[in-house]
């Protein structure tokens, strides 16, 4: 039987929280390795600070904290110590 993968929903996080494997556009550039840091829920939406692999905060070009707003409830899947985004299978199986 395989293994029954745990998903939570992303109001769930503990601030700070990393969450791994976004593609972000930010001012034309594109980061495949930018890391999403929790910080809370604000309504339908979370506010998320941005660093790079390296540990930094990405910035602006005006050099203010670069900001990801993600949908309260997406469907986080816990990895080691982060999270990365469900797929649509696993959002399937979590709903049935």
């Amino acid at each position: 039987m395989p293994k029954k993968i745990k998903l939570v929903r992303l109001y769930d996080l503990k601030k700070g929280s990393e969450i791994h494997g976004l593609e972000l556009k930010i001012e034309g550039k594109t980061y495949r390795d930018a890391v999403v840091v929790f910080d809370h829920v604000d309504g339908m939406y979370s506010y998320n600070t941005l660093k790079d692999k390296d540990g930094n905060p990405l910035k602006h070009k005006d050099g203010t904290t670069c900001v990801v707003h993600l949908a309260n409830g997406a469907l986080l899947k816990k990895v080691d110590d982060h999270y990365v985004m469900s797929t649509e299978s696993e959002e399937k199986e979590f709903n049935s």
